[in-house]
């Protein structure tokens, strides 16, 4: 699969303490970044995607999970943002992704909670107002009044 690395975004991961040909270095995979894109197989894809989880820090994450962080043109975080809500956002996200990648994202109702496989910190828990838990797989749950809620960057017309 071919994964776009554009200047913008590197140099944002730069910001973040984030060099990414290092980050595949140290994820096995013998692949420099260069044209701003990335060949990977599935594998690959999952050994980056482990290694940079590996390296995340609270900071990191709170960084990427902010929206005014993004000073890049992400096709994906843009059709979510136009979305009319939160459930037609994670729907169009979770379109975008099976699409670009060996992802998938499975949506289910159910109240409020947040897991990964990594631990998180307690800046983590500040922000999300709720005590992380260490799951199998990356999961965030929702409720589904919050999900219906408008979005006030929401434009059909994109």
């Amino acid at each position: 699969m071919k994964i776009m690395v554009s200047e913008q975004f590197q140099c944002f991961m730069a910001s973040l303490g984030v060099d990414l040909n290092s980050l595949l270095e140290a994820a096995g995979i013998n692949k420099v970044v260069w044209q701003e894109q990335l060949m990977l197989s599935d594998v690959e894809y999952w050994q980056l995607m482990n290694e940079f989880d590996n390296q995340l820090t609270d900071e990191m994450i709170l960084s990427l999970g902010n929206i005014t962080n993004i000073n890049t043109f992400m096709p994906s975080f843009f059709a979510a943002l136009a979305a009319k809500n939160g459930e037609q956002a994670i729907a169009r996200m979770a379109n975008y992704k099976s699409l670009a990648g060996p992802v998938h994202l499975e949506i289910v109702t159910k109240p409020i909670s947040v897991g990964s496989k990594y631990p998180y910190g307690d800046q983590i828990d500040a922000v999300m107002g709720i005590r992380p838990q260490q799951l199998a797989d990356n999961c965030i749950q929702f409720q589904v009044t919050d999900l219906q809620r408008a979005f006030i960057s929401a434009n059909n017309s994109m």
